[in-house]
């Protein structure tokens, strides 16, 4: 997506009321509450506005110029008072799903902000065609210069229009255009052909996978027809409930409830104690010819906990085995229903217009706008039952999607291709190819970008229990395994510990600090608000080791960490005059193990030693000016008090003021920009702060610098060589 199209809307909406506000071109006049009026006849003219804003290549873009900077503002009075013009009368109907919108009287200044945006592309030079590109055009409401939409919605794509593919008869025609859906219930005919076309089109990717469970484990099924819990016979095909609990009292398999639920009828609807995603879960799997349905509450022994660690650590397979994975991402507890399975289960409202002999309608939520605020999204459970799935029916209270291993589908859009279809490509929806970690990795992406893409979606949800950080991540770490040549270390592939250990929070949240784990894995950090976690997933050719790493068992012992060198001959020898500074020694010493050092409460397992080169450098306590955010600031690091800077670092403010001038950074690894590119980095050191506990040699990770550092100017500082034992 251009870089135009990724900034901030309400930003660019406000830059806009601006300028026309100075222009004299908008004015705060009162606006009248009215209702929604019907929509007018297809042969309605549009008023002047529409017919000066609104276009063909708002919907059909010949190319990305046709809609960039075509944003525009009107207030909703003037829409309001449009009772004539279709277009307006449109965006009201859209905008009035939300009954608030009503009740809106515009006391303060109230406009609609509306924008069209790429949705997707069909077709490739194969076909011998060029691409058709479709549009949507996106409404918000700006009220008092505020994104009143976004604090309501969580988003920006809550209301909008496409085109329908309702009169067109060609199926391939029909591609990327809006189609009616069941106001109040899911056409069930529509998920089972999602499904066919999964299982017949998109071959391994998508396959459950085949059994494969340890000696000793026992699957148990929800028998949906019988409703009870059952050992089904070997191989059978079943399908997996991805939900969450919440506060709720639910009936789970407990030594206490074990016979009723064995017994046929102990999962009826007549039992109050069943939440309703579970019961709606079983309807549903009898409705599209399921016979068996795995539920985590009701399938794995709660109160045994050698069962429930075994079926913990089998997580991978249950989800990856089954045929499908339902997705409750309409409530927040398991009495939540699933919206669209039943009749009048959700509420879901379509408008149409013909204008300029266009057929509109109005869109509902897109993919990652219909959930990436709900709960289920939030919760760190589900997001390893999400990835191990290899398909996800998603049930959400705007529409209902289909995601697998090579397509997405939405109920409110034709994007179901045949063998003999063209290509299409909504990437850009909602930018979503750069929000990868919203939704799940690809079939087509390499080892490091599906670990990082999937620790970065893993980061940002939530856990009760914080100790569960690794067990809820474990599956993911499983299917991610064959990838790399070794195994995990507390979340980093030690194959290429080098450069997993180069992750960083884009700021620092000393509070946010999990114990239970070590300081220099993610695992130790929770994400929360204003936070994100970047990872090198790009050219790992541009790393080059200069460490070598040692990792402690539970007795003390030394356990030498066996990375890749992945360096490209070009990278390595590109900085070799710097490198000629001499800043590590020819000879490096022996690493010992740690039954001498009294670790102070911590586990041997949370420490890693290595020999590193090791500085103490002056940190600013004032921020560079402009750049303090969310109570961090963008602080210099320099050689000395007066010296040249090394680089700049976002450190907590309160936490900064509370150190002395002088902090000590470590030696990760060296980057070089060996191939020339616009967005690459520029070649250095890549460097860690770090604490030190007082009277002790043990230290612990702090935050990392946000570029490499210049190996000329790391020499300036004087360092040192030294043993580093990092907890």
């Amino acid at each position: 997506m251009p870089s135009e199209l990724n900034v901030n809307p309400l930003r660019k909406a406000q830059d806009l009321l601006q300028v026309l506000s100075k222009a004299g071109l908008v004015s705060s006049l009162n606006c009248v509450k009215t209702a929604p009026e019907v929509m007018e006849s297809p042969q309605a003219q549009l008023c002047d506005f529409c017919s000066r804003w609104f276009s063909h290549r708002k919907l059909f873009p010949l190319s990305i110029d046709d809609i960039r900077y075509q944003q525009t503002l009107r207030r909703l009075e003037e829409i309001r008072d449009e009772t004539q013009c279709p277009l307006c009368t449109l965006i009201l109907s859209s905008l009035s799903t939300d009954p608030q919108v009503l009740e809106l009287t515009c006391e303060v200044p109230t406009y609609v902000h509306f924008e069209p945006y790429i949705y997707g592309t069909i077709g490739t030079e194969a076909f011998g065609a060029e691409k058709t590109t479709i549009a949507r055009i996106w409404f918000a409401l700006i009220v008092g210069r505020n994104d009143w939409s976004h604090d309501r919605d969580g988003t920006i794509y809550g209301h909008g229009v496409q085109l329908s593919g309702e009169r067109v008869e060609s199926k391939d025609k029909q591609l990327l255009l809006g189609r009616k859906i069941g106001s109040t219930c899911v056409d069930q005919a529509l998920l089972l052909s999602w499904l066919s076309l999964c299982t017949n089109q998109h071959g391994h990717d998508c396959t459950p996978a085949p059994f494969g469970f340890d000696p000793g484990f026992t699957l148990r099924l929800i028998d949906v027809k019988r409703r009870c819990v059952v050992d089904p016979p070997p191989h059978p095909r079943y399908v997996a409930l991805s939900y969450v609990w919440g506060n709720s009292v639910q009936v789970t398999l407990e030594e206490k409830h074990y016979l009723r639920l064995r017994k046929e009828g102990g999962l009826s609807d007549d039992y109050a104690d069943i939440g309703t995603t579970i019961k709606d879960a079983m309807y549903l799997c009898e409705q599209l010819g399921e016979h068996y349905l795995w539920v985590d509450g009701l399938c794995i022994k709660q109160d045994d906990e050698e069962d429930r660690a075994r079926q913990i650590c089998s997580m991978n397979q249950i989800y990856s085995c089954a045929a499908f994975t339902i997705v409750a991402a309409g409530g927040d507890n398991a009495y939540a229903p699933l919206p669209g399975v039943r009749e009048n289960s959700r509420s879901v409202i379509q408008h149409e217009a013909e204008i300029q002999g266009l057929h509109l309608m109005t869109t509902q939520r897109p993919f990652l706008a219909s959930f990436s605020k709900s709960k289920w999204s939030s919760r760190g459970w589900t997001f390893q039952e999400k990835i191990l799935s290899k398909r996800l029916l998603i049930f959400t209270p705007y529409q209902t999607f289909f995601q697998c291993g090579q397509a997405i589908f939405y109920e409110d859009t034709v994007l179901e291709r045949s063998s003999h279809s063209p290509d299409i490509d909504i990437s850009q929806e909602e930018g979503m190819d750069f929000r990868r970690h919203l939704s799940k990795p690809t079939a087509d992406m390499c080892p490091l970008r599906k670990y990082g893409t999937c620790i970065q979606g893993y980061a940002c949800r939530d856990l009760t229990k914080q100790y569960d950080g690794l067990n809820a991540f474990q599956g993911v770490l499983n299917i991610l395994r064959p990838g790399f040549s070794d195994d995990f270390h507390w979340g980093l592939p030690e194959s290429m510990f080098d450069i997993a250990i180069t992750w960083y929070f884009g700021n620092h949240y000393p509070e946010r600090r999990r114990q239970e784990f070590p300081s220099w894995s993610w695992l130790g950090w929770r994400e929360g608000p204003n936070n994100s976690l970047f990872s090198h997933t790009g050219d790992t050719r541009s790393i080059i080791r200069e460490i070598q790493w040692y990792k402690i068992n539970k007795d003390g012992e030394k356990i030498h960490i066996k990375a890749q060198d992945t360096a490209n001959e070009e990278a390595t020898s590109h900085d070799a005059s710097v490198s000629a500074f001499k800043w590590k020694p020819d000879h490096v010493p022996p690493v010992s193990s740690l039954h001498s050092l009294d670790p102070r409460g911590i586990p041997f397992t949370h420490f890693i030693r290595f020999w590193s080169s090791v500085a103490r450098l002056h940190v600013d306590r004032e921020g560079v000016r402009g750049e303090s955010r969310w109570g961090n600031d963008r602080l210099v690091i320099r050689t000395s008090t007066s010296g040249p800077s090394v680089g700049l670092i976002y450190l907590h403010s309160k936490w900064r003021q509370a150190r002395p001038d002088n902090l000590d950074f470590v030696v990760l690894c060296r980057y070089s920009s060996y191939k020339p590119g616009k967005y690459n980095l520029k070649s250095g050191l890549v460097v860690l702060l770090v604490e030190l506990e007082a009277h002790s040699s043990v230290a612990h990770r702090v935050q990392r610098v946000l570029e490499p550092v210049d190996e000329a100017v790391w020499i300036l500082a004087k360092p040192r060589w030294k043993l580093i034992t990092l907890a």
